[in-house]
């Protein structure tokens, strides 16, 4: 009786040692005939943007950790959006979760970044105060959709993004309008292998961030 008891608290241990956002883990409960890799699980809690793994590579701009949240901002030197990310397997199918706090930023992007051309980026989601927008990367123009719709620059906005083949879907789960917002375009098909985060000025944060390699 006391190993059994030993053994089911070792094992609501490990389960809440990977624990992830529980909006993100109704969505995986929704497709439980499916198989996935957690490619990367972040807080930011304890940590130094140095000391993050999987490692994130700066580009732009200046990151760092501040009160359990990773925080981005443009430097005026640059002339250009901060820009970090990391290399991840993320292939053709994956759910991406993420809390972001717009603050002071004019923008905060995403982008899914891969071998195709256009300098690798791939497909990206753009969050302003003032719209949401998915947009495929492809070339000679971008194609893309956008709601318009009034963001809170101090609300954190808990986004969850489905990249499924040929279609990019995102959903800011608790705006007003919460409904998902897709492009579909031949283009996005491109195998993903990096992912990144730019803020156009800031500060602006993300928290709780989690991707998830779907195996369909």
């Amino acid at each position: 009786m006391m190993y059994t008891k030993i053994f089911h608290l070792l094992l609501l241990l490990n389960l809440s040692a990977l624990a992830i956002p529980p909006e993100l883990q109704t969505e995986l409960d929704k497709r439980s005939d499916e198989k996935f890799d957690i490619l990367c699980d972040f807080d930011f809690e304890n940590t130094t943007y140095e000391k993050l793994s999987p490692k994130w590579i700066p580009i732009k701009g200046k990151y760092e950790v501040l009160e359990g949240k990773l925080e981005g901002r443009e430097l005026a030197e640059d002339k250009h959006v901060s820009t970090s990310g990391m290399d991840l397997d993320i292939g053709h199918s994956a759910l991406v979760y993420f809390e972001v706090q717009l603050h002071q930023a004019k923008n905060v992007i995403v982008t899914l970044n891969g071998k195709g051309p256009g300098k690798g980026h791939i497909c990206r989601v753009v969050l302003t105060p003032n719209f949401l927008r998915v947009q495929s990367d492809c070339k000679p123009k971008a194609v893309y959709e956008t709601r318009k719709q009034k963001y809170s620059i101090d609300k954190y906005y808990k986004i969850l993004l489905e990249l499924n083949h040929d279609q990019l879907t995102a959903r800011v789960l608790n705006a007003e309008n919460s409904e998902p917002l897709s492009i579909k375009h031949d283009y996005i098909n491109w195998p993903i292998d990096n992912i990144r985060w730019a803020v156009g000025k800031g500060p602006a944060r993300i928290d709780n961030l989690t991707v998830v390699k779907l195996k369909k």
